[in-house]
This record gives structure tokens, C-alpha cells and sequence, in this order.
């Protein structure tokens, strides 16, 4: 099944065509610590997977030493971290797919 957004010209020509671009969010999950985890979604399979990662509290954080990959219904993360990085709190793991 498609989502998205198309307007069609009285003629018939199509005007806007948002069909590709927009996302369906499936999931939110809170991540709370270090530890490499996965979960299984089969919807993910539906379409092209995306995720965005989002801070709650309002401290330093370091975006990078986060690794999430997609890999058939599965989606992980797990962390990259040294010595200097500082992380905050918990997180939000958005994904879905468009």
C-alpha cells in the first residue's frame, strides 16, 4: 500500500506528487544505556528503512557514537565510545520507513 500526498491539474496532469518522500513511523523505542540491542520488525521490509535519534534532556551529547543498522526485518544499534564522549540520558530511537 502506498502513502503520501498527490494533486492532480483539472487536466489530469499531476501537480504534486509527495508519494516517495514522506515516511510512515513505525516505532519509538527509549534507549537507556550502552548495551547493543535489536529488535525484529517485519514491516520494516515494506519499504526503505529510516531512523532519527532524539535527546530528551537538554545536556551534551555526542550523536555519532550511536550506530543503528538495518538489516532485513532487524534493526540494531549499539555505541562507539572513548573515553571523552558524553552522552545524556535517555534517548529517543525513532524509525520507520518511506
Amino acid at each position: 500500500m502506498s502513502f503520501g500526498f498527490k494533486a492532480w491539474h483539472a487536466d489530469g496532469a499531476v501537480q504534486v506528487d509527495e508519494t516517495i518522500r514522506l515516511g510512515k513511523i513505525l516505532g519509538i523505542i527509549e534507549i537507556t544505556s550502552t548495551v547493543p540491542r535489536s529488535i525484529s520488525d517485519g514491516n520494516i521490509l515494506l519499504g526503505t528503512p529510516f531512523y532519527a535519534l532524539i535527546e530528551v534532556n537538554e545536556y551534551q551529547y555526542t550523536m555519532d557514537a550511536i550506530s543503528v543498522v538495518f538489516s532485513g526485518s532487524q534493526m540494531s544499534w549499539s555505541f562507539s565510545l572513548s573515553g571523552s564522549t558524553s552522552i545524556s540520558w535517555p534517548f529517543l530511537l525513532v524509525y520507520g520507513i518511506r
